[in-house]
């Protein structure tokens, strides 16, 4: 059975709820660490994802209200899924910004590397679900010309082929060739703007020194007379896979400047640059999703809501 909903208070929503008063314990902890770098997280939240919830049904109080909905679709929940885990993930990481125990630096890049998958899905859902609602077709999965076919192979050519030889050699195996995945979709529903190339650039750096941090030997930390802790800065961690091309570098007075950076310094930044990077890919998913919502009250939208405006 539908939520019947006044128009007035349909439209109202996204004006009466806030992390700090209806969100469950962990968002009402943590709403301080998103509101100067990313405010776009709540503001999905407050007008996409508690209508999802019974907070807007007003016979349920208590805990019971931050749950779902009957009749909500599994695709606007899947949804809400990987927009709760890039928030919970986020909250992990600064655990690790606060914390001196030794492993702390690799979890907090390892949260960092899955953050940035778990945007990618998320907007991969985004589209597709707006591509449902607009009846078009994803032209990276339907409708891509020859033409635009060999364009994509020709730029893997470029930026892979020579690789080919030397992952043989260090795998054992050859290199997989994927030529069409989520990261065209992405491209494909930014339209490859200014916004997510700048993210793709940095989340870029972010997944290569996990990667380097997690399946590689231990990287080394050199401690400094005056208590700081340095790391290979992410554009030099290519140059300092083994313990020993670290350790070497205490001798280098030179490498130790350009080379390194303190290691909370460096866990700060990449934290809150995350966030503004994210922040404003999320303004096309509010832009999307109000339009079809609350511009539109788009019938087939409010449906996967299961909700119908009186």
């Amino acid at each position: 059975m539908k939520l019947r909903i006044e128009r007035k208070d349909f439209e109202d929503l996204p004006n009466r709820y806030n992390f700090q008063n209806d969100g469950d314990s962990i968002e009402k902890q943590a709403e301080n660490l998103f509101k100067d770098n990313f405010p776009n997280i709540e503001v999905f939240w407050r007008m996409f994802i508690v209508p999802q919830t019974k907070r807007i049904d007003p016979k349920y109080t208590g805990e019971e209200r931050i749950r779902k909905r009957d009749g909500i679709s599994d695709d606007i929940y899947e949804i809400s899924i990987f927009h709760y885990s890039v928030f919970s993930k986020f909250c992990y990481a600064y655990e690790h910004i606060e914390s001196n125990r030794a492993a702390s630096f690799d979890e907090f890049y390892a949260h960092l590397g899955s953050i940035c998958d778990l945007v990618e899905d998320f907007f991969e859902k985004i589209f597709f679900i707006k591509s449902e609602i607009y009846d078009f077709d994803i032209e990276i999965l339907k409708s891509l010309s020859k033409t635009k076919f060999m364009r994509i192979a020709s730029e893997w050519y470029n930026e892979n082929y020579s690789k080919l030889y030397d992952h043989y050699l260090s795998k054992g195996r050859y290199m997989p060739i994927y030529l069409i995945g989520r990261k065209n979709i992405i491209d494909e529903y930014f339209s490859n703007s200014k916004p997510l190339k700048e993210y793709k650039a940095f989340s870029q750096k972010l997944r290569t020194y996990r990667n380097t941090l997690i399946h590689s030997s231990v990287i080394g930390k050199i401690h400094t007379p005056e208590g700081l802790i340095l790391v290979p800065k992410k554009e030099r961690i290519g140059q300092y896979k083994k313990l020993v091309q670290v350790l070497d570098s205490i001798y280098s007075p030179e490498r130790l400047k350009h080379d390194f950076i303190d290691m909370k310094t460096q866990m700060k930044d990449d934290y809150f640059e995350l966030q503004k990077q994210l922040n404003r890919l999320w303004e096309y998913a509010i832009s999307d999703y109000n339009k079809m919502m609350y511009d539109e009250n788009n019938a087939r939208f409010l449906e996967k809501y299961n909700i119908e405006i009186i």
